[in-house]
């Protein structure tokens, strides 16, 4: 009976670490297919996102113009950048004053002045089968 009950109990404490883990798909749009791997930081936390210290990083083939990014994440306040690292040289380029020279991707940026911080990008993630779509923008400056 006891291992029973000891069962019963880590059942139910096991389902409820996991019942804030949520999958997502982040949907990527406007890739440029072919050129290079697509370098995805999740952020979540505002510390993190300032000090350039992701929750979890990715790194994908930019197989096709459109790229679906299957994750499971804890219900919560994210931050999800990218790039197209289209020189393999593993960071973002830039331009003088740090404009970007390839392609890039943010949560709730949509090329209108300087991205922000974490609450101004920030997406909350709080259910199941959530899809978070993220174009990718090139700056065309040369």
């Amino acid at each position: 009976m006891k291992k029973i009950l000891f069962v019963l109990i880590f059942l139910l404490y096991s389902t409820s670490i996991f019942a804030d883990q949520l999958n997502v798909t982040i949907e990527i749009n406007e890739v440029l297919p072919n050129q290079g791997k697509i370098i995805i930081a999740i952020f979540n936390s505002k510390d993190g996102y300032k000090k350039k210290i992701p929750y979890k990083t990715l790194t994908i083939d930019s197989t096709s113009t459109t790229l679906l990014v299957d994750e499971v994440l804890p219900n919560g306040e994210y931050v999800i950048s990218m790039f197209q690292d289209k020189n393999g040289n593993g960071k973002l380029d830039t331009y003088i004053f740090g404009i970007p020279k390839e392609q890039i991707g943010i949560t709730n940026y949509f090329k209108k002045g300087i991205p922000g911080g974490f609450n101004k990008l920030k997406i909350q993630i709080n259910e199941d089968k959530m899809i978070i779509r993220i174009n990718m923008i090139h700056f065309g400056v040369k």
